[in-house]
């Protein structure tokens, strides 16, 4: 395999370092809003085209330092994100956009293998009769909201115990839950 020719990867860095630096916000200091000013580098290989140097604060395209991100959806479990965005000088879409991102975050890492006792729920929503199911894990040290799906049916629990699968749904030893028939009968399969 032949060894890239390093000056052309240089003066290509050379040509393409002259592009404009990137703001990453950041975390606001005292009330006032921080950027971060970094110019990525990039480097054209002959092997694998343009790559952009990876920037450990910010994944992809965001605007938003990693950090910001997490700092304002810890914000948003106490206040509106309406609120969130009014206090610190930010759109309502940002707030969206970093609870979204925390989110799902800890969809993809969390972990079901230990959910031995469930309680399902349902809450009202908007008017009349709309409801959301509402799965939770109750074990003891660990109580955190595990699933929730629009309508309240038989059908919406199902789903859940299908996105839990077989081999977990078999592990549960507890399933505590209201008086309503359905979930009722569902719970005693």
């Amino acid at each position: 395999m032949p060894i890239p020719n390093v000056r052309y990867v240089v003066s290509d860095l050379a040509a393409t370092i002259r592009k404009p630096a990137r703001l990453y916000e950041y975390v606001p200091l005292w009330g006032f809003k921080v950027f971060f000013r970094y110019r990525p580098r990039r480097a054209n290989c002959p092997l694998h085209g343009v790559k952009v140097e990876h920037t450990p604060w910010a994944q992809g395209k965001e605007h938003q330092a990693t950090s910001y991100r997490i700092f304002l959806a810890g914000w948003a479990k106490y206040l509106s994100w309406l609120e969130v965005a009014r206090i610190f000088g930010a759109s309502w879409n940002t707030v969206y956009r970093a609870v979204k991102y925390v989110v799902d975050y800890g969809l993809a890492h969390r972990q079901l293998d230990n959910v031995e006792t469930i309680g399902v729920d349902e809450l009202q929503v908007f008017r009349g009769q709309n409801y959301l199911t509402l799965v939770y894990q109750l074990d003891e040290g660990m109580k955190r909201l595990l699933w929730c799906a629009p309508k309240r049916k038989i059908t919406t629990l199902l789903e859940f115990f299908e996105d839990l699968g077989a081999e977990l749904s078999q592990k549960l030893k507890f399933v505590c839950s209201d008086m309503w028939a359905a979930y009722l009968n569902l719970s005693s399969i």
